[in-house]
């Protein structure tokens, strides 16, 4: 008795086990579909350039002297012609006075150019000679310190070369002075080319007096356009030598990215392509078009957000819609649709998988899984365009590595 109900106890067993052996088998699975629809896919990518103004303008002394006027503070807006800083002319009008005198005087030891000794010349050249010295000292440590602020990144290439432009003036004026003094020192007698002599002095002292003319006149800076004052370098009390940085001006409405994209997304980049131009603060996004309008000929080394040193070509972006809230500096995406197709069938990349060396994807049909072979168009970074094996309707398995999948098995279906 005690084996025979052993016996029928295992042979249940075995029935229940197999019971749920079929259950679970005929058991559909529940899985994620994707009914295939035509709609437009784009291929595309993201740089982030940062924002400037298309009308910029930074504006130098013309001039050495103290700013003793500063009308003017960041972030103020301006009318053309408006008066910006004013610098102190007291020395440059001792300087012309002093050269007036000067010139007075040659004119006159031209008239005794064949009589007594030219000392009272030499040491009134060698006079003018100093003060050029110590115009182009001046100039020269102004220099020095515009290079250290370049090599920094605080000044822009162009305040660098004004200060070497106001440099090689004052060598050239310097170099008049020293010929200037070379020739009456050597000249002992009234030799010929004596009136040529007289003419060379009075028009280098009629140059210097010109530039010191131009340099007072400069003296009162204003604005050369309508703008905004975007930074300002000096400060009232400041000494500034000509070519000093004294502040920056922006015309605001007009912007312009400047982004570096790398050499395999270049190509695709042309002059007049529309791209959309987007910034997110903390609350939300504001998104704008915007236009390439210039492709660099050649690429540059940049450095990665990785602190990988990549080749990169700069692209030019004019900014559209929008812009009010924008201010140069501002670092904005750029998204570049560099492929369109519309009305295609498309699947996640996620959703294929590779079969016999092939692409395919699980389709349902009539409530049962099956494999389908696809054939792959254009790819995104997130779908694959389908041109072969799938037709506008069907559903497609999007988890093809879904615990229990099998060609047959009945799939639960919405």
């Amino acid at each position: 008795m005690k084996k025979r109900m052993k016996w029928l106890l295992w042979v249940m067993t075995v029935i229940a086990l197999a019971a749920v052996y079929v259950y679970n088998a005929a058991r559909p699975l529940q899985a994620e579909l994707l009914v295939v629809q035509p709609r437009d896919i784009e291929k595309k990518f993201v740089e982030t350039g940062t924002l400037s103004a298309v009308w910029e303008k930074d504006l130098f002394s013309a001039a050495a002297g103290r700013v003793t006027l500063l009308t003017v503070k960041e972030g103020d807006t301006v009318a053309a012609g408006e008066t910006l800083l004013r610098l102190d002319t007291r020395e440059i009008e001792y300087q012309i006075a002093q050269l007036k005198g000067q010139l007075h005087s040659i004119l006159g030891q031209e008239k005794q150019a064949f009589s007594g000794p030219r000392a009272a010349q030499v040491a009134q050249q060698q006079l003018a000679l100093k003060q050029a010295e110590q115009q182009l000292n001046s100039a020269q440590a102004e220099y020095g310190r515009t290079e250290t602020l370049f090599a920094a990144g605080a000044v822009s290439k162009s305040v660098l070369e004004e200060a070497g432009r106001a440099v090689t003036q004052l060598e050239l004026i310097h170099a008049q002075q020293v010929q200037a003094l070379k020739l009456l020192q050597e000249e002992s007698g009234p030799p010929a080319g004596t009136a040529e002599h007289f003419a060379g002095l009075t028009a280098s002292l009629q140059a210097q007096l010109a530039l010191l003319e131009y340099q007072r006149r400069n003296a009162v800076l204003t604005a050369p356009a309508a703008g905004t004052v975007a930074a300002l370098h000096v400060k009232e009390g400041a000494m500034v030598t000509p070519g000093t940085p004294l502040l920056s001006l922006f015309r605001p409405g007009k912007y312009e990215l400047e982004l570096f994209v790398l050499p395999q997304d270049i190509r695709k980049v042309k002059t007049g392509l529309p791209v959309e131009v987007s910034f997110r603060d903390e609350q939300n996004g504001n998104s704008m078009s915007g236009t390439v309008t210039g492709v660099a000929p050649t690429a540059v080394e940049k450095l990665s957000a990785l602190g990988v040193l990549e080749q990169r070509v700069k692209v030019t972006v004019a900014v559209s819609g929008e812009v009010a809230g924008l201010r140069p500096g501002f670092a904005m995406d750029v998204t570049f649709v560099t492929q369109r197709e519309e009305g295609q069938l498309a699947v996640p990349k996620t959703a294929l998988f590779r079969l016999d060396g092939e692409s395919a994807v699980w389709v349902v049909r009539n409530g049962r899984a099956g494999i389908q072979p696809v054939q792959k168009g254009l790819e995104t970074d997130d779908d694959a365009v389908i041109i072969s094996g799938l037709a506008e309707g069907e559903r497609v398995i999007l988890n093809p590595r879904l615990e229990g999948l099998k060609e047959g098995v009945r799939i639960v279906e919405p």
